[in-house]
């Protein structure tokens, strides 16, 4: 066998472990006795492969630290300078609460992993040693949380005070909701909508293909653009929608183990899609809070959804 390192991850042990194949010479000379190196190396890939397509959920995963109120996931790919921003504003703006911040690198170039952990030394990192999308990495930080609520956060977020403590009581007092969002603020901190209605096939040809788009404006003044995107939200209350994005997003603990996690044979904008289809379908509703307000930049969440 070559030098090359292969990762897959595993979890043994009650936490997310990477688990290295490199490390693993009785294996590796129990396969290769009897196959030659190509077919050897075909045996290692599947066995990855296995691994990846398991799905990321464990027994442990129902711990619950009642000491600590919400998890932060941050999923990471080379957005160094975002991911220090974000974990300042963290830092600074929930003192009140009890929490806990997991990060998941998705082998980042740009040297994430080593500022958080020069800087961020309380922060749980998960350090993968491939990219294995968004899905799976949240999955990893979901199971190795403690928390009673889990906050879905991008590193590109700037967390304004009081926020995350309003979302929190609001689900609290209403058992009805399984998810809230709040107010996205562009970096000029005018409103960044990302409140979207659900998949349906008139959406999908409306607003996901060219000559759709054509039609929507040309004969039915983007109304289907429109009411697909939620554009005429009222955004002095708090409104219910049919889907938020996974760029700041509250859900009780208990309510994502019911629905089985992230599906991780999905990416980019499937995956809040599917996950807020399941939360309906489980009989809770999706909220937008006007009292909770962000700051997201939304150039570096496109550039993830194109690496992961």
């Amino acid at each position: 066998p070559s030098e090359e390192t292969k990762y897959i991850y595993d979890f043994t042990n009650n936490i997310p472990e990477l688990y290295n194949l490199k490390n693993d010479w009785s294996e590796k000379e129990n396969l290769a006795k009897d196959v030659d190196i190509s077919t050897f190396h075909n045996k290692l890939e599947e066995k990855m492969a296995a691994f990846k397509r398991r799905r990321v959920i464990a027994p442990f995963s129902r711990r619950i630290n009642k000491d600590i109120d919400v998890s932060i996931i941050i999923v990471n790919l080379n957005t160094s300078g975002y991911l220090e921003a974000c974990l300042h504003s963290i830092y600074d703006n929930l003192e009140e609460l009890n929490y806990e911040v997991i990060i998941i690198d998705n082998n980042s170039i740009d040297d994430s992993a080593g500022m958080v952990e020069n800087n961020f030394q309380e922060v749980t990192l998960i350090k993968n040693y491939s990219n294995v999308g968004f899905a799976i990495a949240g999955n990893q930080g979901i199971t190795a949380s403690s928390g009673k609520y889990i906050l879905m956060l991008d590193p590109d977020v700037i967390i304004t005070p009081d926020a995350v403590t309003v979302m929190m009581q609001y689900l609290s007092n209403n058992s009805k909701y399984g998810a809230v969002g709040s107010i996205l603020l562009d970096m000029d901190r005018t409103v960044h909508e990302q409140y979207n209605k659900l998949l349906t096939p008139a959406n999908v040809f409306y607003c996901y293909t060219k000559i759709g788009r054509i039609i929507d404006k040309l004969f039915l003044s983007s109304r289907i653009y429109k009411h697909y995107h939620d554009t005429n939200l009222n955004h002095s209350k708090s409104v219910e929608v049919e889907q938020i994005g996974m760029c700041f997003i509250l859900l009780p603990k208990f309510i994502l183990i019911n629905i089985k996690l992230l599906d991780d044979k999905l990416s980019g904008y499937f995956i809040s899609l599917d996950l807020c289809q399941r939360i309906l379908d489980a009989g809770y509703q999706i909220c937008v809070l006007t009292d909770a307000k962000i700051i997201h930049n939304g150039r570096c969440l496109f550039k993830q959804i194109d690496s992961h």
